[in-house]
């Protein structure tokens, strides 16, 4: 996707197949973002990381400017398993930026670690 300068947020989708076998027990996602993120599970929001509270907008700023420290520090979310389903599942995740148009610094890096 090419990066389009003056935009607040971009958007990211990831499918995954869980194959059927025993039932999913634990889920963490692991991620780096710059400078926001709202995260999303088969359409269920799980979490947020440097975002305000509330309704999420295009237009919505993160709630701070991140150094490459911060930004590249790794954070953890635990995704209820109760929505991870067997067969197709959809991750998707906003990532907002607090200055808009700032995409030399974008960020969105993310591992799903699943244990069954």
């Amino acid at each position: 996707m090419p990066l389009t300068r003056n935009r607040w947020t971009y958007y990211f989708r990831h499918t995954l197949s869980i194959p059927a076998g025993p039932a999913v027990l634990d889920a963490k996602l692991r991620f780096k973002r710059d400078d926001g993120a709202v995260i999303y599970v088969n359409g269920v929001e799980v979490g947020r990381s440097n975002m305000p509270t509330g309704t999420v907008l295009d237009s919505t700023k993160a709630s701070s400017g991140l150094g490459s420290s911060k930004a590249n520090s790794i954070q953890e979310l635990v995704i209820p398993a109760s929505l991870l389903t067997v067969g197709e599942n959809v991750i998707a995740v906003e990532v907002h930026q607090y200055t808009a148009g700032s995409t030399s610094d974008l960020l969105w890096d993310a591992q799903l670690e699943i244990t069954r």
